[in-house]
């Protein structure tokens, strides 16, 4: 079949060189023109050994339900046992124009998450904004569904301008919403210890501001700075705590527009009291 189709180069795994002599031999005896074969590193996982189920690599059906892009895997793959010249994201042209087999290493090829997962960081970062929704809302995973059901309509581009920083897979996105849209967010461990450290007096000086500058964050921000007497970390610490539920997070000023006035009020009048009830 190689000959008849004029096959010239013929890559595969390592495992096959056994069986490339015979090969030779067979073309050899059938008066056929061999082609170039060559060897390719196999995969292995992050402690060297084979890759398999243990290494929860998954398939390529589990990766794409997960919400990796194409191009991210694309990326990937192609850096695994081959050296490119190029660092940068490169679409499929430039990861053709990129290839020669002289760059193909001889060591078994590392597979590691965090490579991946860096290049599904710069491939999510090469979304526009419409594109962005798509993959995050679209039914080829397992949150699309419910990231609609959580957003109120009229809030997505707000939404993905606000987040586009802090999303790598469409999980992210739905936590993000539940987070934003639910009547209030589950605080984690660091966020009840920044609400626990600002006390009542700092939420009851937060909701005075909030009356004055209800809907310009910055003069909001500096309304309670005077008033608390809080700045740096002590003063922005707990407003993110109160209106995310955790202390890491998209800027407060794209939260706040996404949230309104009356759900951070809500927000502020809980943290207030939430040293009594927790």
């Amino acid at each position: 079949d190689d000959a008849l189709m004029g096959v010239t180069h013929v890559l595969r795994g390592e495992d096959h060189l056994a069986n490339t002599p015979r090969q030779l031999l067979l073309l050899e005896a059938l008066d056929l023109p061999a082609p170039g074969y060559g060897h390719l590193p196999l995969l292995v996982g992050d402690d060297g050994a084979p890759l398999s189920k243990r290494h929860r690599t998954g398939s390529l059906e589990d990766l794409r339900a997960a919400g990796f892009l194409p191009l991210a895997l694309l990326n990937h793959l192609a850096r695994l046992g081959h050296h490119y010249e190029d660092d940068a994201l490169l679409d499929l042209d430039g990861l053709a124009a990129g290839f020669g087999l002289e760059r193909v290493g001889r060591a078994a090829a590392r597979h590691d998450e965090a490579q991946l997962r860096h290049w599904q960081r710069l491939a999510v970062n090469a979304l526009d904004d419409d594109a962005m929704w798509d993959w995050i809302s679209g039914d080829s995973h397992a949150h699309g569904a419910a990231l609609r059901a959580a957003i109120p309509p009229g809030h997505e581009p707000a939404f993905v301008q606000a987040m586009r920083d802090n999303l790598l897979l469409p999980h992210d996105a739905r936590v993000w919403a539940e987070r934003l849209f639910a009547d209030m967010p589950v605080l984690d461990e660091a966020a009840a210890t920044a609400l626990r450290g600002a006390g009542r007096k700092f939420f009851d000086a937060a909701l005075d501001a909030l009356e004055a500058q209800s809907e310009d964050y910055r003069a909001f921000a500096a309304s309670l700075s005077a008033a608390s007497g809080c700045r740096g970390k002590a003063l922005y610490a707990p407003l993110r705590a109160a209106l995310t539920g955790t202390l890491d997070g998209p800027e407060l000023v794209r939260v706040w527009a996404l949230l309104g006035p009356a759900r951070i009020r809500e927000r502020f009048a809980v943290a207030r009291d939430f040293k009594l009830v927790s």
